[in-house]
Parts: C-alpha cells; sequence; structure tokens
C-alpha cells in the first residue's frame, strides 16, 4: 500500500481529465455510421482483402486438420470394431474371452 504522504498518490487523486468540447461530434459519428451502413459487403472485402483471405485461409485449413483428426479417429474405432467382430465370427474361444472381458465374474484366484 502507499503512504498517504506519496507524491504519485497526491498527484493521481488531483488529475481531472478535460477532453476538448466538440459540437459536431454525434453527427460526424453518425454520418460515419452511414458511410460504412451503405458500404457494400464486396467492397469492405476488397479494402480489407488481405485479412479477409488470411481469415478464410486460417478457418479452411483449421477445418480440414479437424476434419482429417476426426475421420483417422473414426475410422480407427470402426477398424477395431470390425476386427472384434471378425475374430468373434471365425474363433468361439475369442467370442467368449470377449464376453467374459466385457462382464468379468469374480474369481476365485482375486483376494481383497
Amino acid at each position: 500500500m502507499n503512504a498517504p504522504s506519496d507524491p504519485l498518490a497526491r498527484v493521481l487523486a488531483s488529475w481531472q481529465v478535460a477532453p476538448p468540447s466538440d459540437p459536431q461530434f454525434r453527427t460526424a459519428v453518425w454520418a460515419r455510421l452511414r458511410t460504412v451502413r451503405e458500404q457494400r459487403w464486396a467492397a469492405y472485402l476488397r479494402q480489407h482483402a488481405f485479412a479477409s483471405t488470411a481469415a478464410l485461409a486460417v478457418a479452411v485449413v483449421t477445418g480440414g486438420w479437424l476434419g482429417q483428426w476426426q475421420a483417422q479417429r473414426q475410422a480407427a474405432r470402426d477398424r477395431e470394431a470390425l476386427t472384434v467382430a471378425y475374430l468373434q465370427g471365425i474363433d468361439a474361444r475369442y467370442a467368449a474371452n470377449a464376453t467374459a472381458t466385457s462382464n468379468p465374474a469374480p474369481s476365485a484366484h482375486q483376494h481383497h
């Protein structure tokens, strides 16, 4: 905490902002808003071509990367499900083992 005799605290406490008065400020703001509102979308894009192109490129690349990542995860899940279904179909021991691991029964060998 600053002591009451701190010169900076005294200066900050006495500081007052007095912006210059501009009687045309509101009129100028509304005129600018009307100009922007009347501006066409294509003209805005031309004026901001680099930023618009960069934003579009980032969105496309991010969307493509996330789509590929999600597709790879889904493909791995599908591959695992197909492998399990195939092995269960051709090997009764695998089917019995898969059923036993999905519903484990208490074993006589387990001690708590």
